[in-house]
Formats: structure tokens, sequence, C-alpha cells
């Protein structure tokens, strides 16, 4: 089924910027999360290897991505358009107003292992 609707730019524009904005305050917080869980098993590791405890003293920590640019880039686009309106597909309706992209259950899956708001909004859209 090939689904489509008409959306008012200006609308549009103000849904991309909160979405935005959600993913950033996510972002930060899990950078912050991730940073302190981060020096707290480095500093562990730091303690084994001084007690001479011979343990991986590897960092299984992923950071946490931004993808500010893909909001960036849908901004702008909208800026630019001529019209007050445009047509949207249904996958353009869920990135753009539904804010699924198709890294959206992996970015908040690993973001909720260092933000309260990721592990909220992964229980919310049922990712965990």
């Amino acid at each position: 089924m090939n689904l489509s609707t008409i959306v008012s730019r200006d609308e549009l524009l103000e849904i991309l910027k909160e979405n935005k904005k959600r993913h950033i305050e996510i972002y930060n917080e899990s950078f912050v999360g991730y940073m302190e869980k981060f020096k707290k098993d480095l500093e562990q590791k730091l303690d084994d290897l001084n007690n001479g405890i011979n343990k991986n003293l590897g960092i299984s920590f992923n950071p946490p991505i931004s993808y500010e640019h893909e909001y960036d880039r849908a901004i702008r686009m909208m800026e630019l358009h001529q019209s007050s309106t445009i047509e949207l597909s249904i996958d353009n309706f869920n990135n753009l107003v539904m804010d699924e992209w198709n890294w959206t259950r992996n970015w908040i899956t690993g973001c909720s292992d260092y933000s309260v708001m990721a592990s909220g909004c992964a229980v919310t859209k049922g990712y965990i």
C-alpha cells in the first residue's frame, strides 16, 4: 500500500525541531552516563592492575552516537522547501513526524545503558 499525507511545512518544522531537541537531550544525558561508567570501570581496572590482579583490561562500553545531523538535514530541507505544504510518504512520515528512523531502536537501546530518558523511551516504545 502506498500511503502518503500532506502536511504543513511550518508544522513539520516545529515537529522536527522538537524531535531534534529531545534527541540532543537523550544524547547528552547518555554521554554523561557513559563517561561516568567509563571512568568508574577504568579506575577499577587501574586498581586491579596496581594490585597485581591479572584481568582483561579491555574497555567494553560503546559510547553513545549522535544522529543530530539527520535532523539538521531534514530541517534544512524543510526550510528551503518552497511550498507551504509537503507530501510525505509513510516512510518519510515515520522518520520526520514519528521520529522512527532506521537507527532509532538500536540507538535508544544503546543509550538506555547510560540514560534514564532513553530507558523510559525504550520501555514506552516496547524496545525493552
